[in-house]
């Protein structure tokens, strides 16, 4: 069995992705005849979240096109605000306020294979956006979601989001030929998104979503 350590994790604040990210590191990996495995450490995104606010832990083992993520995360966004000028600003359904704080979460593929860091931030506006992050993590390849398809396709829906402050994610599922490649050639980051309102900058809370996210019943939602 083959182990790797430079899978990047990044965690990104914000519920839908606009501006936050959050969780970069590689660590050491595990044991399994036959398989390739992966582990990361995450750790929050600079200017998105505090330093030690998010953390967490992933592990990533592949056998054939099979992929099986064990993942660990606290200190995230644990509910959608309740307050009505948030929650407009962000443009999430007032039906959904003070519901678990959903967190998409995705394999980025093919960037510059790192999480962003406060020199991103090109506009200086406070907070690293999807776009500005993007460089550093390249686009999506995976998404990892609680069921059903993990393609891109899927990147934005919420439904199949793990939600919360703090969850435990683990799902065996076919891995897609970008994906695997991207991960075998060290250029693969994993970022979990959903900015904490508590701690995420003032700018992120009226930022636009860039991401094109949405909440059921509404046309776009939080960051």
């Amino acid at each position: 069995m083959q182990t790797k350590a430079k899978l990047m994790v990044s965690a990104v604040p914000v519920a839908a992705c606009v501006a936050a990210l959050g969780m970069g590191a590689g660590a050491p990996p595990a044991h399994a005849a036959g398989n390739d495995s992966y582990q990361a450490k995450l750790a929050p995104v600079p200017m998105n979240t505090p330093s030690g606010a998010a953390s967490g832990n992933l592990m990533l083992t592949i056998n054939g096109d099979q992929a099986t993520v064990s993942e660990t995360v606290s200190g995230l966004a644990p509910k959608l605000p309740t307050d009505k000028k948030t929650l407009s600003s962000l443009g999430i359904p007032a039906a959904f306020a003070g519901k678990p704080f959903p967190h998409v979460q995705h394999v980025h593929i093919n960037g510059q294979d790192s999480c962003p860091t406060s020199s991103d931030d090109k506009n200086g506006d406070g907070v690293i956006s999807t776009v500005e992050g993007q460089p550093a993590y390249g686009k999506i390849g995976t998404t990892l979601s609680l069921k059903g398809d993990t393609s891109a396709k899927t990147a934005t829906d919420v439904t199949v989001a793990p939600g919360g402050g703090s969850f435990t994610y683990k799902r065996t599922f076919t891995l897609n030929a970008d994906t695997m490649s991207a991960i075998k050639n060290n250029k693969a980051v994993i970022v979990v998104r959903g900015l904490n309102p508590a701690t995420a900058p003032k700018a992120s809370l009226s930022t636009p979503n860039e991401l094109g996210a949405t909440l059921p019943g509404r046309a776009r939602s939080s960051p």
